[in-house]
């Protein structure tokens, strides 16, 4: 994280700047998950990075619900549609979410059943099998870890980020506590 002042990135893309930067969070805590999770989050940040593709004409509860008599093509769209979704308002759109009737675990649980279901109908991706239902297992950490770049992208520089990490504190979950270094001797000090 730059001292005072925001650095420029020179990526190819905002994907490879999402992977990177992951992959970096990722290899920092104590169990890492495998990159093609990494891979894959950073595919969906970078696909709902325009908020015109985020657009959700209907709560993602209710789309789970008309899934139901949906044919197999279509639910396979959106099952995958309401997990990465879900996996973005637990995360990277967490203030957001504070702000109204839902909470944080709503999406988790949302995100989580979704990524099961698809499980059922499309069970591998990037060569491994039961994908969805892994991603599922690890939504919690994946979601922890966007949440941390979304800080680090966020703040302009340390001690704007200890000072947004004590402010959402109280709301955080343990497996978020570890991610985002709520444990840092800096923040002890504070």
């Amino acid at each position: 994280m730059a001292d005072n002042k925001k650095e420029i990135l020179s990526k190819v893309s905002l994907k490879e700047y999402f992977f990177s930067t992951l992959d970096q969070i990722n290899s920092e805590i104590l169990s890492p998950v495998p990159r093609e999770f990494i891979f894959y989050s950073s595919d969906v940040l970078e696909k709902y990075s325009s908020s015109e593709k985020f657009n959700n004409d209907k709560p993602l509860g209710v789309k789970m619900l008309e899934l139901s008599g949906a044919d197999l093509k279509d639910k396979k769209k959106g099952l995958k549609e309401i997990g990465d979704k879900s996996l973005l308002m637990s995360s990277f759109y967490s203030d957001s979410v504070e702000k109204s009737i839902v909470d944080k675990s709503y999406y988790v649980q949302l995100g989580k059943t979704a990524y099961n279901h698809l499980n059922n109908i499309k069970p591998d991706c990037f060569d491994i099998p039961s994908f969805f239902e892994q991603l599922s297992q690890r939504f919690e950490i994946l979601a922890a870890l966007c949440l941390r770049l979304s800080l680090e992208v966020n703040t302009a520089n340390e001690e704007e980020y200890v000072l947004k990490l004590l402010e959402i504190e109280d709301s955080l979950s343990y497996v978020e506590k570890l991610i985002l270094k709520l444990d840092n001797p800096k923040l002890k000090a504070s």
